[in-house]
């Protein structure tokens, strides 16, 4: 609610016949019919709460948790993140044949948490609290060595925050992720009158796709690197086919 509070008002100072003042004109309309309902009420007071208790936290794991079996599919994706980052340790899913002697097998057991708290600000795993309002985000990727000179932008939904405690580089710690699913870009034809969001941090993608497991962009990333929300609405990008498409922007 406040990320996209912050975009209307963004788009709202943009010269009055524009398309992006008409647009959030749009969407206040939109949403005062909601407005002083009981349920926007208790979401808008859930909200602030939130915001209270997480300001000043710097890093903290949600409360309610629970010890499962990662997916196979999660699990082959962890595997093929950890390969990458540490070639020389390789691991594998234990249902999975090791494409090397000394591999590593993986232990499918995980902590799953509803949310994370970074720098103040709470996100969500959608596929464990059922909703997603709260997990559209920003991530940084480092490159493969950790350095910042490489580094990759990611727009997407976090599905899942998980702890594995298998000591695999036996350094007597646990290791914490995401997983993710990232935007599909839009690179189809769209009218010039877009380009005005470019100063706005606004990205257009395709509505309600994402990219395949084939991406360049991790699907499993480490928890530090999601440095924000992202707000949502939907709209038409060529009047004569009214196309509808996610419309973001960095919270």
């Amino acid at each position: 609610m406040c990320e996209s509070s912050r975009l209307t008002y963004a788009l709202l100072q943009m010269p009055k016949e524009s398309l992006p003042c008409e647009v959030a004109e749009n969407m206040l309309k939109a949403s005062s019919e909601e407005r002083g309902t009981v349920a926007a009420l208790a979401a808008l007071s859930k909200e602030l709460d939130e915001v209270d208790a997480d300001a000043g936290q710097t890093y903290a794991l949600s409360p309610r948790r629970q010890k499962t079996s990662m997916t196979l599919e999660t699990c082959r994706l962890l595997a093929k993140a950890l390969c990458f980052r540490s070639p020389l340790t390789p691991v594998h899913c234990r249902s999975d044949r090791p494409v090397v002697p000394h591999s590593i097998p993986l232990d499918r057991k995980a902590t799953f948490f509803d949310y994370v708290v970074i720098k103040g600000k709470r996100f969500y795993a959608s596929r464990t609290v059922g909703y997603n309002s709260s997990s559209l985000v920003h991530a940084v990727i480092p490159d493969s060595h950790g350095h910042g000179e490489g580094s990759r932008n990611g727009y997407g939904e976090v599905l899942e925050i998980f702890q594995l405690d298998q000591d695999i580089h036996f350094v007597g710690q646990s290791m914490w992720f995401a997983c993710m699913r990232w935007f599909k870009p839009w690179h189809g034809e769209s009218s010039v009158c877009w380009e005005d969001f470019a100063s706005l941090s606004v990205h257009l993608w395709e509505l309600e796709e994402y990219q395949g497991s084939d991406t360049q962009i991790p699907t499993i990333i480490d928890l530090d690197c999601i440095h924000g929300h992202l707000a949502r609405t939907t709209v038409s990008i060529r009047r004569r086919s009214g196309e509808g498409l996610g419309y973001y922007q960095l919270g």
